[in-house]
């Protein structure tokens, strides 16, 4: 773009010294929804889903074949053997870890007992789809309960160095500092990395740097340097009037990005073992997806590294690799993947022009029909459909927001409200949209009945599940979900039928979780200033 395009198109970009822009064009996602709806579409296709299920060990029969992984269920602390044919261990970040369970092999022959149903298990309970997921085990019975013992490994078994852990930082910024279509990016950095500085959700997204990790751990935290020196970098680029301040920072959380280490690619590649199919040159740390078999044991398949562009064709990768090593013998588990031939979840009852229909329908604005499309597509109206029941129940003079244990709304089958519930909203209008849609805070388009969706078909157990993984609350703005979190917690309190203690532990967590985030305060306990 000439100069005074950019001027008309970014009037926050400083301009003087600018000459032209190149202007390159990008996809953007929520990453927790693509995840989640990953899942759920797994488990319409059959899969077993757990959620809160931590594996503790990677199990071996008599011979020393691995022939499984032990569990345990985090909300009950059960202990679970899960049997397999071929292991998929797709660990991100955490890939060493599993590997050095893989050498503390265990007998899984020891001490069994028959789980005869999974549904029972809170994991399971709140399944995507209760009517076209199989929550109950094969006859196989290939989960049971399990006291691990211990049996040999063999000797020449060595652990690897898989994965180098890069932390990468981002800032949120109010929404103003930026146009709501078009952002920027810095090739050539003071350190020489790349910055962006984008539209996000509604706010401005600043990132990232790239430090490496020598621990890795589910809870990394920015620093109080991390967050300066993004600000200071993203302000070369703004406008001399527009001054970015400490204080403006919404939010700010690190993220680990699983490297695949140079000498271990070097190595798997010499003998074959690793695939990776895009790489050409291994003199730098690979950013692509390996897909590595130990030739010791050939029944785990690692999936390791890869990005968000790529997920399709690494499980595609994966799923062949997994069947090429002859160890699956059902011909129904033995065709290539199928991955190009799956939409996601929400793909059925999608239009380009959904979110108009459901501001008309349901009289709610045109901010949060658009959010709710954006995450939920054709589910949308499942969600809207709670918002009426929860409604119905306030006006009936009920406390509670559990509308019977099935879940059912009132739909008529095709995904409209039944003639009774669209009367209801008919007469109500605008007025009655507003409360439909009553938000969990006031400057976000997340509306309160996501969270009783969520626990009832996205397997939401936790608070904090809510506040990171179902919404991006706190990743948007750490000191709204603070004031937020009552409200969260009683509505789930509600559903969940959790006592007062439940609540008050819930609420530790969520706070213990957003010590790990920065905001608008400067992180003081930082220990690199």
């Amino acid at each position: 773009m000439t100069k005074g395009r950019v001027m008309r198109k970014f009037p926050q970009m400083g301009i003087k010294n600018l000459k032209y822009c190149s202007v390159f064009y990008e996809g953007q996602h929520d990453d927790a929804r693509t995840n989640l709806a990953i899942a759920q579409t797994a488990s319409i296709e059959g899969a077993l889903m757990f959620n809160y299920m931590e594996i503790i060990s990677i199990s071996r029969d008599s011979e020393g074949e691995v022939n499984g992984v032990v569990v345990r269920d985090k909300i009950d602390q059960q202990v679970y053997k899960v049997n397999s044919k071929v292991l998929l261990c797709c660990g991100g970040p955490f890939a060493d870890e599993i590997q050095r369970m893989k050498l503390s092999g265990l007998n899984s022959n020891a001490k069994e007992s028959t789980l005869s149903d999974v549904s029972n298990t809170d994991a399971s309970t709140n399944s995507v789809d209760m009517n076209t997921v199989n929550t109950d085990i094969n006859t196989d019975t290939s989960i049971t309960s399990a006291v691990p013992v211990p049996v040999p490994v063999p000797s020449n078994n060595k652990p690897q160095h898989i994965i180098d852990g890069a932390a990468g930082v981002h800032v949120v910024l109010p929404s103003y500092y930026a146009p709501k279509n078009i952002g920027l990016v810095d090739m050539s950095t003071s350190d020489g990395r790349f910055l962006f500085f984008l539209p996000w959700e509604g706010s401005v997204l600043v990132g990232t740097t790239d430090r490496k990790l020598d621990i890795i751990d589910m809870r990394p935290s920015p620093t109080e340097n991390e967050i300066k020196w993004l600000l200071k970098e993203a302000s070369k680029y703004l406008s001399p009037n527009l001054l970015i301040r400490r204080q403006d920072v919404l939010s700010a959380w690190c993220g680990i990005r699983p490297l695949v280490n140079n000498e271990f690619l070097l190595q798997s590649n010499t003998s074959n073992n690793s695939e990776d199919s895009h790489s050409k040159s291994k003199a730098k740390v690979s950013r692509d997806h390996v897909i590595h078999v130990d030739p010791q044991d050939t029944r785990i398949v690692y999936v390791l590294g890869g990005k968000w562009t790529t997920y399709r064709e690494m499980a595609e990768d994966a799923v062949d690799k997994a069947i090429s090593l002859g160890h699956i013998e059902d011909s129904e588990l033995t065709r290539k993947s199928q991955t190009l031939e799956r939409h996601l979840i929400g793909y059925e009852g999608f239009t380009t022009t959904l979110a108009i229909q459901l501001t008309q329908e349901y009289h709610i604005p045109s901010e949060v029909a658009t959010s709710l499309v954006h995450r939920y597509g054709g589910r949308s109206r499942d969600i809207l459909e709670i918002a009426i029941d929860m409604l119905e129940h306030v006006s009936n003079g009920s406390n509670g927001s559990t509308i019977g244990s099935n879940g059912s709304n009132g739909s008529n089958g095709n995904g409209h409200m039944n003639d009774h519930r669209l009367e209801l909203v008919r007469e109500g209008g605008a007025g009655v949209g507003r409360k439909l849609c009553r938000r969990i805070v006031p400057q976000l388009p997340y509306i309160e009945a996501e969270i009783v969706y969520a626990i009832r078909f996205e397997w939401a157990i936790h608070a904090e599940d809510i506040i990171a993984r179902r919404t991006r609350i706190a990743y948007l703005n750490k000191a709204e979900t603070m004031l937020c979190l009552n409200r969260i917690i009683e509505l789930m309190a509600l559903e969940l039928d959790w006592n007062l203690d439940r609540q008050g532990m819930e609420y530790d967590q969520c706070v213990e979780f957003l010590r790990t985030f920065g905001g608008p305060v400067p992180i003081y306990n930082d220990l690199t200033q």
